[in-house]
């Protein structure tokens, strides 16, 4: 019993450890050019300067670039680090190369989902977290 008794307190601290850390992690925040989809982590359509000659990953690039970088750099199962999700208008559009596909002038808003965020709302497969687009045909209501 002594053996068993000692495992299941392992067991049990280990589970605290994880739960304090996911909860750390959460109280935390996004940090500069990280974060949810707040009005200080968005990039509006004021923002950016000639729209015509730029398409999404270049205003990304310009205005957040942290949002391009991977955000787990891989593990032995998964040797694959994780990029943001693109969506646009709140429709999946592929990975984080098909922001090159997004005409500049055609953006309202861009903002960044974490991992945690863009689970919840569009369900696994979003460890790297999701980059939204709002177009200006949109019916998102501006903020």
């Amino acid at each position: 019993m002594g053996r068993q008794g000692s495992a299941t307190r392992r067991g049990r601290a280990a589970l605290m450890l994880v739960l304090f850390g996911a909860t750390a992690a959460c109280a935390s925040g996004g940090g500069a050019g990280g974060g949810g989809g707040g009005a200080g982590n968005a990039i509006t359509r004021e923002m950016i300067d000639n729209p015509s000659s730029q398409n999404a990953y270049t205003i990304v690039q310009r205005f957040r670039p942290r949002w391009l970088s991977p955000r787990t750099q891989g593990t032995i199962t998964n040797p694959e680090p994780s990029f943001a999700q693109v969506y646009v208008d709140d429709v999946r559009f592929g990975p984080i190369d098909a922001l090159h596909r997004i005409d500049g002038t055609q953006i309202e808003r861009i903002e960044y989902l974490s991992s945690l965020d863009a689970t919840t709302r569009f369900g696994v497969g979003h460890d790297g977290g999701a980059i939204m687009v709002w177009t200006i045909n949109s019916n998102r209501p501006r903020q």
